[in-house]
């Protein structure tokens, strides 16, 4: 993945890790409208825990072989790997708008991290209807049907080692606000 730059700002795809100062953090915690890691599912909590770490840069793309090669020994994690990283070509690829998501460590779970945990649930209980619904939240039309062949694919490559992500449609701390094309176009666009 290259390094987020301006110019990236206006490819297909823009991805950003955006901080928060440790002010803004103490607002955060006390807020009971968010969602947060720890109420999550095994499973979700992965595949956010993976998601953030690939796409957090390369140098942490060992992380999650490692934590798929522990969890699952090396040759079953193989499979598991590689429909990870399709999954996440295909919303790379295909994009509506900046896709965001926290920092590794961070304990709040983001409006884009919970559809991908929902595109991964509704695969996994055989809603092939919500996949494409939610997979068009995330990707442009063209690449809707590979997004939901990919999350299919997950989907079953996580059932078989007994991974259950389960299908979550609502969320406590996301009214579905979308930025402004404006926002997408900075260098910056604020989240922790």
């Amino acid at each position: 993945m290259k390094p987020l730059t301006g110019s990236t700002n206006i490819a297909l795809l823009q991805l950003q890790i955006i901080l928060i100062n440790s002010e803004d953090a103490a607002v955060i915690q006390e807020d009971p409208t968010k969602a947060w890691m720890s109420e999550l599912s095994d499973g979700q909590q992965l595949v956010v825990w993976s998601f953030r770490r690939w796409l957090s840069g390369k140098q942490s793309w060992s992380l999650v072989w490692n934590e798929f090669a522990v969890r699952f020994g090396a040759e079953p994690a193989r499979p598991l790997l590689s429909s990870f990283v399709r999954l996440v070509d295909a919303i790379r690829s295909g994009a509506r708008r900046v896709v965001h998501y926290h920092q590794p460590c961070c304990p709040c779970v983001g409006a884009d991290e919970a559809l991908l945990t929902s595109i991964i649930g509704a695969a996994q209980a055989g809603r092939k209807d919500l996949v494409r619904t939610y997979a068009l939240e995330m990707v442009q039309d063209p690449m809707a049907d590979a997004l939901v062949e990919r999350a299919l694919d997950l989907a079953t490559v996580l059932s078989e080692r007994g991974v259950e992500v389960p299908h979550q449609r609502e969320w406590k701390s996301f009214s579905g606000v979308q930025p402004s094309l404006q926002e997408e176009q900075r260098e910056a666009v604020t989240l922790h």
